[in-house]
């Protein structure tokens, strides 16, 4: 039996198609295709070996954090439609007002507090103020196209990774394609350079600020259990601190310090991003819990929703039934928790746990995948 990973139930294309949001999204995302094409593609064509050199450090970037951030939500994986959504707008839409805005933003700077002020501040003020709220345009674009895969914070914390993602694997191309046309001796290394020095200093960074803003917005929206201002301003604080950790990170502070300074504000940066991830990945097992908690112990035991807490948790029943059974009694472990997983959405998205037939399909899947277990063995 073939028991494939959880995901939200889809958004099919038709219902897409009647969403106003859906195009006006299709709408901007050429408006930010056509102004890539004019700016960092075109400046691309001056250097092709430099930029062939970019695409291939970031793709390596997406790949790796859209895995992890995949692996974010234990309970429940968001369509990869809808990701890729997400990322597009991080990738094109914001950048397309971002660039603008900054340069404006940085020649206001300049004049209002001179240049020295400018080349200090310059960056910490500018870019926090033009790139967060539009990439946080994105995140309710994208919750407002994907509204029934909405169901608590963790998923805005998901959808604003990757609008963030988008942004920053744009953004770094951008900087190394710049880096090798203004550099006089080799283009190459100097693409090269600049997308390691990317991805060791500060990588995520974007992921972070806009995953913590989405996780406020995803918040705003699901926690209809709490009072609208208690959302509301659960929501500014998250926006807020992620924008404020842009303005950490772009600031001349700590600068004195050199490497040790900013491996000092990174520090900051993913601690804060965990302690939220943290909340959310137990208000998923609370949720998780809460739903099949009424499901007879042929279908789930209690010490089994305990074992489906963590990632961790999983892995280690799965080595015990691998120690007890060989390689095939981890299989089957594998395919019940994902059968229980999978009975978890069924149930999430039922008007009726009895009569509804997905709901039937679900159970049966557990009792089928719990019986392949105990012939290995493993009761």
């Amino acid at each position: 039996m073939t028991i494939t990973s959880p995901v939200a139930p889809r958004s099919g294309w038709t219902v897409l198609l009647r969403r106003p949001m859906f195009w006006a999204y299709l709408i901007l995302l050429l408006f930010g295709l056509r102004s890539f094409a004019a700016g960092d593609l075109y400046a691309a064509g001056g250097a092709p070996i430099a930029a062939l050199t970019a695409v291939l450090a970031q793709c390596l970037l997406v790949v790796l954090f859209t895995v992890l951030i995949r692996r974010l939500d234990l309970f429940e994986k968001e369509p990869p439609v809808l990701l890729a959504l997400a990322f597009l707008w991080g990738a094109f839409i914001a950048p397309a007002v971002a660039a603008p805005a900054n340069g404006a933003l940085l020649s206001l700077a300049g004049k209002t507090g001179g240049a020295s002020f400018a080349a200090d501040w310059g960056a910490a003020l500018a870019g926090p103020l033009s790139e967060e709220w539009l990439k946080g345009l994105g995140v309710v674009a994208i919750l407002v196209i994907a509204r029934e895969h909405l169901h608590r914070s963790l998923d805005g914390l998901v959808y604003g990774a990757m609008v963030g993602l988008g942004f920053e694997a744009l953004e770094n191309f951008g900087y190394a394609v710049n880096a090798a046309l203004t550099d006089v001796n080799d283009d190459f290394s100097a693409a090269l350079g600049s997308s390691v020095a990317r991805l060791l200093f500060g990588v995520g960074a974007h992921v972070i600020f806009t995953g913590i803003a989405g996780f406020g917005l995803g918040y705003a929206r699901t926690a209809l259990d709490r009072s609208y201002g208690h959302r509301v301003l659960v929501a500014a604080g998250a926006v807020l601190t992620g924008y404020g950790l842009h303005v950490l990170w772009n600031s001349p502070l700590l600068g004195q310090l050199g490497v040790l300074g900013a491996l000092a504000k990174y520090a900051v940066l993913v601690l804060l991003f965990a302690l939220v991830y943290r909340y959310t990945a137990r208000k998923e097992f609370a949720w998780f819990a809460a739903t099949v908690h009424e499901e007879e112990p042929e279908i789930i035991t209690p010490h089994e929703v305990y074992a489906l807490r963590t990632g961790r948790a999983r892995r280690k029943a799965r080595r015990l039934a691998r120690r007890q059974y060989g390689s095939v009694g981890a299989q089957r472990m594998h395919q019940l928790q994902d059968a229980q997983l999978a009975l978890a959405i069924a149930l999430e998205n039922s008007p009726d746990h009895e009569l509804d037939p997905s709901v039937d399909r679900a159970r049966h899947d557990v009792r089928h995948a719990r019986l392949a277990l105990e012939q290995q063995g493993v009761r």
